[in-house]
């Protein structure tokens, strides 16, 4: 079962900037139920930062940055921020979510691979991050 704290696709978040959202209660997700059993349970806390969904200017108007995807873009983030798992689990994660959260299956199909075609510049960028603080 996927648990946010009151198991909303529409978690609380407070908009910081024109880009960056943050997250004002804990998020709780457990995976173990969609064949994740390494990620029993992800907490994301307050005041993580996250982007939603990282459209661009020109498909917002087909695809906005929230909505019935916020809380699993927030998850993605969380994954890509972290590294908890590779880029592709972190995809596909993504997606089990937005099932759950009955996004269109149109909308899902674009958001998913808009991900594996250009997420890997978030998820390296992470990495280095990482590798620069050690």
């Amino acid at each position: 079962m996927i648990v946010s704290k009151k198991t909303r696709a529409y978690p609380l978040i407070r908009q910081v900037d024109n880009k960056t959202f943050s997250v004002e209660e804990p998020i709780y997700v457990s995976l173990t139920s969609f064949g994740y059993p390494f990620l029993n349970n992800v907490i994301i806390k307050t005041g993580f930062k996250t982007d939603l969904a990282s459209i661009p200017i020109g498909f917002r108007n087909i695809v906005s940055r929230y909505g019935s995807h916020t809380t699993a873009a927030v998850v993605h983030d969380y994954l890509y921020w972290t590294g908890a798992v590779d880029r592709r689990t972190a995809d596909d994660i993504f997606d089990v979510l937005m099932e759950h959260y009955m996004v269109k299956r149109w909308k899902r199909w674009l958001m998913y691979h808009a991900v594996r075609i250009g997420g890997w510049k978030a998820y390296n960028k992470h990495r280095r991050n990482e590798d620069e603080s050690t």
